[in-house]
């Protein structure tokens, strides 16, 4: 013991470098100890010990002894928090390797200060260099350490998700992990796999590892990809360029006035809200993907299909076209004999199948291709505005996606203004019509406010004649799309010079449109901000410069399902005199608590009940709720075994009167006490037939009517809710539906509660093109506020 407190002594006399490659295991964990005490004290990355102690690394991560290894492990850890980026990377390279060679596969304490280390390194941008090591430790000759470097690898992929890893690095590092012998390396391939393609999309799953894969192994991946959670996915770390990208939108979104008392509170919620809301809705696998070119996969049997004298065969060859290009990145390539067939085809085929098939097939090139079939795309936006004239729906709607998927990803309207112009002034009026409403769409997602300014000498005086057709819709789509082009461009006074032929009184009502869709913005975009809000301060792990992605708090005001016990007592019976009772609250000056309308208990049918308990803050996702839908096949089926073929006939039929008699049968059926029974089937059978596209106003009034009456059954569940919001959104801005359209959301939201349908409800009005249907949305959620009273939307909780 006195020769071992010698050599410890006469050790510590020496510099640090001879310390840390000292032969003496103890020594060497005296300096590492010494490190991570001093790093512990050190305020600035410019510190000149960092440098001397960045030296001692790549060694003292290999360092054969275990317990000496861990007390590196420690110290390096402590390094990475206060080191700059340039001082990792000079080291992150053979460290990551040493710690993949000689931590991951050793006792679980080393294991876990290991993925650490890793991921200490990802947080100062070094994820390449890091993945780098793990793909080699995928093929070393022990198999603990591969299992470890998967492990780690899923772990790093969690924690910061698809965008601070390289995703096509790792997975082309696993491609022959498959065939592994050890089943733990298997099973967390697998765990991996569905982890990416959270974040990266299963299509590029699928185009990176299929075609090294046995038909076994895919049928494993394709029911990995099967059940993918619902929902974007979210990092639980952030590297430092995002935290500090998250930190200004903060300190941009909070006020000078929160500084002082509550003012780093309110920055830590604002950092939160701006780091949730910096992520995406879905991130675009684009971005994952690595170029794939397809033109040589077409073969023969395309080239002779594509102008065969049989449709079928021409309609085939263009959905293979259309399968290869829904790859989610394609190499630039010679298309330009592609180009000329679909042009072809799209301007002369009398097919409409065809037709609308070749226009699918641009839409998914256009996705895949990006700007490099601009030019492309300027030859075919006149041929497939030309064919807005065409009487088939299914050529209509081709067009109109083809269209949109031009603009979102290939083109900008300044590009094509003057074909726009062209369709503005056609003869036909359907070209007019169907040329606005895309306008109006496009314009507030791909256009810049530069980019609007350019589009008002040719483009705003075609619109403003459109203004003065005699048909009312051509009349609204294009004072919809001004106001849109006025709203980017930052004001109605940047359109100007492209307004001077519009009257006085349309001017006028353009002016009122405009103050209408700026309100709704404004109070769509306060809505939509509210979750962000509510966002919970970042969690923060052992260290202190951990930095970690915001949970979320919990749901919005308006997205809570039935069931939250902070919100009215759930009392069937208050639902009939909730009305007079929040009347008398009123008078009095101050509401009574649960004053409003009442909600039911959640029912067990129909989209599943609120989980017992403290469930009922729980997200309800609508993509959740879908999965209860049933096709049109299903649906029609159904209604035929309840209500007979001959009265399903008579709600497809031609003759709107012959609809409008079939449906008071389904609302008499409605009304039965044995409705109670068959909810779903009404509910969703009227969905499809008559169906929301039904063009008579009388019609499809009684198809709201069906729905009202279904919920007051206990078995209507939150997917008829849905149901009725599908089938109400479209209306809201329809004078002559628009009140059964409220009464019939009033009763899906005494069903299954207010907050449910007011969040599926927004959701659907915000993306609405029609800026009126967002505009009516929010009056309707201000009834149902006055109806149901505001602690129903549990807004206080949040």
């Amino acid at each position: 013991m006195a020769d071992e407190a010698t050599v410890l002594a006469e050790a510590a006399k020496l510099p640090l470098e001879e310390r840390a490659a000292h032969s003496n295991w103890k020594v060497r964990s005296a300096a590492y100890e010494f490190i991570k005490s001093k790093c512990s004290s050190v305020f600035d990355d410019s510190d000149p010990c960092l440098a001397e102690f960045a030296d001692v690394f790549p060694k003292a991560s290999a360092d054969g002894n275990a317990a000496a290894l861990d007390k590196a492990l420690e110290a390096l850890q402590a390094f990475l928090e206060k080191a700059s980026d340039a001082a990792a990377s000079r080291i992150a390279r053979s460290v990551s390797s040493n710690i993949v060679a000689k931590a991951l596969g050793s006792r679980p304490s080393t294991v876990a200060k290991g993925n650490d280390c890793l991921a200490a390194f990802v947080e100062v941008e070094q994820a390449e260099k890091v993945t780098t090591a793990l793909v080699e430790g995928y093929s070393h000759k022990v198999p603990k350490v591969v299992v470890g470097a998967l492990d780690a690898t899923l772990f790093l992929v969690r924690s910061f998700g698809g965008r601070a890893m390289p995703a096509q690095q790792i997975l082309k590092g696993m491609a022959g992990m498959f065939e592994s012998k050890d089943a733990k390396a298997r099973a967390l391939v697998k765990e991996i796999v569905a982890e990416l393609a959270r974040w990266m999309g299963p299509e590029l799953i699928r185009g990176a590892l299929f075609e090294k894969m046995r038909d076994a192994q895919k049928a494993d991946v394709e029911a990995l990809l099967a059940e993918l959670p619902a929902g974007r996915p979210k990092p639980e770390r952030l590297t430092r360029k995002e935290a500090a990208k998250a930190a200004a939108a903060a300190a941009a979104a909070v006020p000078s006035s929160a500084a002082g008392e509550g003012g780093e509170a309110a920055a830590g919620a604002a950092a939160s809200a701006a780091a949730v809301e910096e992520e995406p809705e879905q991130i675009d696998s684009y971005e994952f993907a690595e170029p794939r070119d397809i033109i040589p996969e077409l073969k023969k049997d395309f080239w002779d299909g594509i102008v065969s004298a049989k449709w079928s065969e021409r309609k085939a060859a263009c959905t293979t076209l259309k399968e290869l290009a829904a790859y989610p990145r394609l190499a630039p390539g010679d298309y330009g004999d592609v180009n000329r067939e679909l042009k072809k085809i799209i301007g002369k085929d009398s097919n409409i199948q065809v037709v609308a098939e070749a226009m699918n097939s641009i839409a998914a090139i256009c996705k895949s291709l990006r700007k490099d079939y601009r030019g492309a795309c300027m030859t075919f936006c006149p041929v497939i505005l030309e064919k807005f004239k065409d009487k088939a729906a299914v050529v209509g709607k081709a067009a109109a996606e083809a269209l949109d998927a031009m603009s979102r990803y290939s083109i900008s309207l300044v590009d094509v203004a003057e074909d726009i112009a062209v369709a503005l002034a056609h003869q036909n009026p359907k070209v007019k019509e169907s040329s606005l409403i895309w306008l109006a769409g496009c314009v507030p997602r791909d256009l810049t406010k530069a980019a609007a300014g350019k589009l008002v000498a040719g483009v705003v005086p075609a619109a403003v004649k459109c203004t003065d057709e005699g048909a009312p819709s051509i009349r609204e789509a294009a004072l919809n799309f001004l106001v849109q082009l006025a709203l980017k461009a930052g004001s109605l006074g940047a359109l100007e010079k492209g307004l001077t032929k519009m009257d006085d009184a349309k001017r006028k009502k353009l002016e009122e449109m405009l103050q209408e869709a700026a309100k709704a913005r404004k109070a769509g975009g306060a809505a939509a901000a509210a979750p962000a809000a509510a966002a919970a301060a970042p969690s923060r792990g052992s260290s202190s410069r951990s930095l970690r992605a915001p949970a979320s708090g919990g749901p919005s005001p308006l997205t809570s399902p039935r069931g939250s016990s902070s919100g009215p007592s759930a009392r069937p019976e208050a639902a009939a005199a909730s009305r007079s009772t929040a009347v008398r609250g009123s008078a009095a000056g101050k509401p009574p608590a649960g004053a409003g309308r009442a909600s039911r208990p959640a029912a067990a049918g129909g989209g599943g009940a609120a989980a017992a308990g403290g469930g009922g803050d729980a997200v309800v996702d609508e993509s959740a709720l879908s999965g209860g839908l049933l096709n049109e096949h299903e649906a029609k089926s159904r209604l035929g075994e309840l209500l007979g073929e001959e009265l399903v006939a008579a709600l497809a039929d031609a003759q709107w009167k012959v609809r409008l008699e079939a449906m008071e049968t389904v609302v008499a059926k409605a009304q039965a006490p044995e409705a109670a029974d068959c909810v779903q089937t009404l509910v969703q059978g009227v969905a499809h037939l008559p169906g929301w596209d039904d063009k008579n106003f009388q019609v499809l009034s009684r198809q709201f009517e069906v729905i009202r009456c279904c919920a007051a059954c206990p078995s209507f569940g939150k997917t008829d809710a849905l149901v009725a919001v599908m089938g109400a959104t479209d209306k809201l801005a329809d004078l002559k539906l628009k009140e059964a359209a409220f009464q019939m959301l009033l009763a899906a939201s005494e069903a299954v509660g207010p907050q449910l349908v007011a969040s599926l409800l927004h959701k659907r009005a915000a993306a609405h093109k029609n800026p009126k249907v967002l505009t009516e949305a929010i009056n309707w959620i201000s009834l149902a506020i006055g109806e149901f009273l505001l602690p129903s939307f549990n807004v206080a909780s949040h």
